[in-house]
C-alpha cells in the first residue's frame, strides 16, 4: 500500500501540470476560511478554492501558483500530515505571541509557497520536501 502511494505521488510530482480541480465559489472558501476577508483561495487536495471574483490588485496566476505547491506539500505529506503539521506550527507560533497573520506567515508551508509564487518555473524545478529548507530560518 506504501510502496503504491509513493509511485502514484512520485508521477504526480515529476509532471509539469498536476491536475488540480479549480472551484469558483466564495460561499465555499468562507465556510474553509471562517470567513477570513483576506483569503482569496485555499488548497485542498485536489481542490483549489477561489472567490468568484478576485480584487483587482490580485494576479490569479500568482494565487493559483500558491495554491498548487501547497498541492504538492500536501501530496509529499499524504494530506493529513500535511494539515497536521500546518495546524502545530500556526498553534506554535501563536503561543509564542505571535498575531494571527505573523503565525500564518511564519508556517513553513506558506513560506515556500510565497517565496515561489511569483516564478513560472518555480513548480518545474521544485524539489521533492523543497518546503524544509524553510524549517531551519530564523523566527
Amino acid at each position: 500500500m506504501i510502496v503504491k502511494y509513493f509511485l502514484i505521488l512520485m508521477s504526480l510530482l515529476t509532471k509539469e501540470k498536476m491536475p488540480v480541480i479549480i472551484i469558483r465559489n466564495t460561499r465555499i472558501l468562507k465556510i474553509f476560511t471562517f470567513n477570513s476577508p483576506w483569503v482569496v483561495a485555499i488548497a485542498l487536495f485536489p481542490f483549489i478554492i477561489m472567490r468568484d471574483a478576485l480584487p483587482s490588485h490580485v494576479d490569479e496566476n500568482v494565487i493559483l501558483r500558491h495554491e498548487k505547491i501547497h498541492i504538492y506539500q500536501q501530496l509529499e505529506l499524504a494530506v493529513v500530515i500535511f494539515f497536521l503539521w500546518y495546524f502545530i506550527e500556526y498553534i506554535r507560533y501563536r503561543l509564542k505571541g505571535f498575531s494571527h497573520f505573523e503565525a500564518y506567515r511564519n508556517i513553513i508551508f506558506e513560506k515556500e509557497a510565497n517565496a515561489g509564487m511569483h516564478s513560472r518555473e518555480y513548480l518545474s524545478n521544485r524539489k521533492i520536501f523543497a518546503f524544509l529548507k524553510y524549517y531551519t530560518e530564523k523566527k
